[in-house]
């Protein structure tokens, strides 16, 4: 239930290190009041974050964020060109721009974390095949023992 409310709109985001390590520090914090501390010889001590990870058995959320972007970027590559999805995502802003580093962009996101996570370098002409997207997707979920 806290990851569902956690990542509510996640498919939107543009994370970068900083946010990817609160995220993980606040799901291991969160797990880490759920499966309590242990005793031992009469001593309480806090579990270590590999000893929660292990009992959790899941992928950590950064890595759950990325794969249901990727999800929904296959999705809107795949959409109609008059759909407003679709018109986001290939359109671009005018204007100046203003002055520092560039803001890092969705689109560029999508494609390190298919390169990161699928190992995909052309996503938007993998995604096109429906099938193979969705395979793709569910064999790094399978690897993760989902």
């Amino acid at each position: 239930m806290i990851r569902t409310v956690l990542c509510y709109g996640c498919e939107t985001w543009v994370m970068n290190n900083k946010i990817e390590s609160a995220l993980d520090a606040f799901e291991r914090k969160i797990l880490r009041r759920i499966v309590r501390p242990v005793n031992e010889n009469g001593q309480w001590r806090i579990r270590c974050n590999q000893e929660v990870m292990e009992q959790y058995r899941d992928i950590d959320v950064a890595t759950h964020i990325k794969l249901r972007k990727l999800e929904w970027a296959g999705h809107i590559n795949r959409m109609e060109d008059q759909r407003i999805p679709r018109k986001v995502m290939e359109g671009r802003i005018y204007g100046k721009k203003p002055i520092g580093t560039p803001k890092d962009r969705w689109a560029d996101a999508v494609r390190e974390d298919a390169r990161q996570v699928l190992g995909v370098t052309a996503w938007k002409r993998t995604s096109l095949d429906r099938s193979d997207w969705k395979r793709r997707i569910e064999e790094v979920k399978a690897r993760f023992g989902l």
